[in-house]
């Protein structure tokens, strides 16, 4: 196929023609104002964000002024407290302390969450512990192979 282009009443087609109906595009210059009012609003929304954080900052600076207790240094005593917190952060907790911390929480876990019955039914085991694929016609008792079934009859079956 061979391109075309052509422009007919606003209407503009480029490339592989593959039907009779002309594409629409829009004018480059409704392009460029769209952009250009886009940009306008982000630089309102993003002086409108600052001005709040200034305003907040400037509430913390007068609460912090009304308290009035200077910030002290940073001494090498107080590393050692925040490795000790870390410590005890990371200890070893007993499965009671855990089963304490973990009923606290009111989120959902493995322990607290319930769950309906099954919408499927039993599976059974065999004698021998296998998945019982059959039953026995007399008691549906269950059984997974003929050797299974034999010995279902002399012991089970009555």
């Amino acid at each position: 196929m061979a391109k075309i282009s052509a422009e007919r009443n606003g209407k503009m087609e480029v490339g592989p023609r593959r039907s009779e109906r002309l594409r629409k595009t829009e004018p480059q210059s409704k392009r460029l104002q769209h952009k250009v009012a886009q940009i306008k609003e982000k630089s309102e929304r993003l002086a409108l964000l600052e001005l709040d954080f200034v305003l907040e900052k400037e509430r913390q600076d007068d609460a912090s002024e009304s308290e009035e207790e200077p910030e002290k240094p940073r001494r090498r005593g107080e590393r050692a407290s925040s490795r000790q917190a870390k410590k005890r952060r990371s200890r070893r907790f007993t499965f009671r302390e855990l089963a304490e911390l973990v009923s606290a929480e009111g989120t959902p876990n493995f322990f607290s969450c319930e769950v309906g019955p099954s919408m499927w039914p039993k599976r059974l085991r065999c004698h021998c512990l296998k998945w019982a694929r059959y039953k026995c016609p007399r008691c549906l008792g269950p059984f997974c192979s003929l050797e299974c079934q034999k010995a279902h009859k002399e012991v089970l079956c009555k």
